[in-house]
């Protein structure tokens, strides 16, 4: 067999395991009609380099953009994201499997802790929760390093970066920027189940959201 030969049946391989995973890569069309804020007003925009952009204000206590007609169990979500450089003011990240406006997973980044020099702050750089009984202070208490992690090189707090969660009914990934291997590797602490995905920033965090994908996920445009 050819090299040409070998590459093409490597191919249909590929596309076979994928296909037989039931695995469908969708791209989210960021539009109005599509988004849902709770506790939190939006703007759209456009940007040459990132397309299409959710930009979310800064109140107090948490929110959420949740997709609209947008369900997910297992697979992955991929998105951009920007939060700021401002201490105690940028928490931006995704919710998923979520039942309601206050039960949900979430992973979620702390950009003004990607750089610090202090170690402690350096090592919540990412935060995984699942509300309402498994809040970041409980976690953090309960089980000190396991639940966050920092960031694996250097990464400006201001800019754009990439983020891919990979979930499944006994592991969640999180992986940065392209990386292979992940920053944060832990078991989900709620039930497996269908849920909601939404843009999530934390109290009195603003942030600017884009290229929204979702593999595994079922989203139906109405």
């Amino acid at each position: 067999m050819n090299r040409f030969s070998k590459g093409v049946t490597g191919l249909i391989l590929m596309c076979y395991a994928f296909s037989a995973l039931g695995q469908k890569a969708t791209r989210v069309p960021l539009e109005k009609e599509n988004l849902h804020p709770v506790n939190r007003e939006i703007q759209l925009a456009f940007d040459k380099h990132k397309g299409s952009l959710v930009q979310v204000n800064a109140l107090n206590n948490p929110g959420v953009v949740w997709i609209n007609n947008l369900n997910f169990k297992s697979g992955s979500i991929e998105f951009d994201v920007k939060g700021r450089d401002v201490l105690q003011k940028s928490f931006v990240g995704i919710a998923f499997h979520g039942r309601d406006d206050h039960s949900y997973e979430a992973v979620y980044f702390r950009p003004f802790n990607f750089n610090a020099k202090d170690s402690v702050r350096k090592s919540h750089a990412v935060q995984y929760m699942a509300l309402p009984n498994n809040d970041w202070p409980y976690l953090r208490k309960t089980f000190p390093g396991k639940y966050e992690a920092p960031v694996k090189s250097f990464v400006d707090p201001d800019a754009w970066f990439h983020v891919k969660v990979e979930v499944t009914d006994q592991l969640i990934q999180v992986f940065m920027n392209g990386d292979e291997s992940p920053m944060l590797k832990i078991s989900p602490l709620e039930k497996f189940f269908n849920g909601k995905v939404g843009f999530w920033v934390g109290h009195e965090s603003n942030g600017t959201f884009s290229n929204l994908v979702i593999t595994g996920g079922q989203w139906v445009k109405k």
